[in-house]
């Protein structure tokens, strides 16, 4: 399973999406606070394949039931959630690549900046920092959530 950001290229092949024209990119609309259910869908189909074929080596051939558009196993909800979390970690390094949401904080605060146009750019760019980075935190609260309920369910077991 890959985590780290250095391998993110290995998922999604960025010399092939230069090539590719915009129309036949998928629009994900990101919201403030709320869990893009498109996106993860997309990445539970996209990542099936891997996942199974990681899985059944692990589990010696045996298939778990997975499904594209609802969450059927907490391993591959995981699996899928960490994959939902690089995409947002990458969105961030790259929105973030010149000026971080904290400098444009201290942009818009500091008065240096006095023409209208460049601070309704510089508020644009900060409401779409601060949408990116409410996605990472709800990913990351959904797999403490996971990961706490997976313990709870061991334990009921266990009794």
């Amino acid at each position: 399973m890959h985590t780290d950001l250095d391998n993110f290229e290995s998922f999604i092949d960025l010399s092939k999406i230069e090539k590719q024209k915009e129309k036949d990119f998928f629009n994900f609309r990101l919201k403030m606070n709320q869990f893009n259910f498109e996106l993860m869908s997309f990445i539970r189909s996209h990542s099936k394949s891997q996942f199974i074929e990681d899985i059944t080596m692990q589990q010696n051939g045996e298939l778990p039931f997975l499904m594209s558009t609802m969450p059927t196993n907490l391993v591959f909800e995981v699996y899928c959630l960490k994959i939902y979390d690089r995409i947002i970690t990458y969105i961030i390094h790259t929105n973030e690549r010149i000026t971080k949401l904290e400098d444009d904080y201290k942009m818009m605060n500091d008065g240096t900046v006095i023409n209208q146009n460049i601070k309704l750019c510089i508020q644009y760019r900060m409401l779409k920092k601060k949408i990116v980075r409410s996605q990472r935190l709800i990913v990351g609260w959904l797999l403490i959530l996971i990961n706490k309920s997976g313990f709870v369910i061991r334990l009921m077991k266990e009794k």
